[in-house]
């Protein structure tokens, strides 16, 4: 038979053993439900970042008018080259007219203009088409503005990847005498050119 005192000693090391394995379980569980918060929160900080980058990007997209556009080869695919005043949208034209105020009227490439603002006759139009050329992503107008300090001029309608529409006019101020698309093109994608963030009066 065990003492009085050697049944106390017993029942006290069984409830501290007791006592330890609810501890070290509890601080177990504890460490489990801590990670799988810290989990959750890092998730959630995760996707917290996408949805702000997303609603930047958007907004890069819809505030456009804002960025400098940079031209590369894939502006330049399934493109077209047209030499006719006729091959010009409306919506271009539309543009131009409201920018410069007044009724705008075109010549074709090998058709008379009025290239100085001496009127010799004022039935002729003011621009006259070099070519334009129009691709999946950009409508690109290149054309003779005549009159006082006749000039080349070329401007860039590019396609709103929300919308779908060319809605985006950029005029550049660009080297004078190109000839060909081909040329133009390299000069675009090459970076050799000024944008014109003040642009009515250039139409």
């Amino acid at each position: 038979m065990k003492s009085l005192v050697e049944n106390t000693q017993d029942w006290l090391q069984t409830k501290d053993r007791e006592g330890l394995l609810y501890f070290y379980s509890a601080r177990w569980m504890g460490h489990k439900t801590t990670n799988r918060r810290r989990k959750t929160k890092g998730k959630y900080i995760v996707m917290r970042n996408i949805l702000i980058l997303l609603f930047l990007s958007f907004l890069g997209v819809v505030k456009g008018q804002q960025q400098d556009y940079m031209f590369s080869e894939k502006d330049f695919i399934n493109e077209k080259i047209y030499y006719k005043k006729s091959a010009i949208p409306c919506f271009i034209k539309r543009k131009i007219k409201q920018a410069s105020g007044g009724k705008i009227r075109w010549a074709n490439p090998d058709k008379k203009y009025r290239s100085t603002d001496v009127v010799n006759n004022p039935l002729l139009p003011s621009r006259r088409l070099i070519f334009f050329i129009k691709t999946d992503k950009i409508n690109v107008l290149y054309y003779e503005h005549g009159g006082r300090g006749k000039h080349e001029h070329c401007i860039v309608f590019v396609k709103d990847s929300i919308s779908g529409k060319f809605n985006y006019p950029i005029s550049l101020g660009i080297k004078q005498g190109i000839l060909s698309p081909e040329e133009l093109k390299k000069h675009l994608i090459e970076g050799r050119y000024s944008e014109l963030k003040d642009h009515s009066c250039q139409f």
